[in-house]
């Protein structure tokens, strides 16, 4: 089963990082999503967040002087 990674973690004396797509095991793919680190790869789908947004018209936040 591959499981796409939420977190950073080890598995097989292998460190992953978060974002990473492995080949898991049943076992091991259960352990990772009840833990919170992995969900399966398929559900893992990126989407753009960006559609729809508009460019700011605020003013740009003024430093105070040191």
């Amino acid at each position: 089963m591959k499981i796409s990674l939420l977190r950073g973690t080890v598995i097989n004396g292998e460190a992953k990082s978060a974002g990473d797509i492995v080949e898991a095991d049943d076992v091991l793919a259960s352990f990772l999503m009840s833990t919170g680190k992995g969900v399966p790869a398929d559900e893992a789908k990126k989407s753009d967040r960006s559609v729809g947004l508009k460019t700011s018209t605020a003013t740009k936040v003024k430093k105070g002087s040191k």
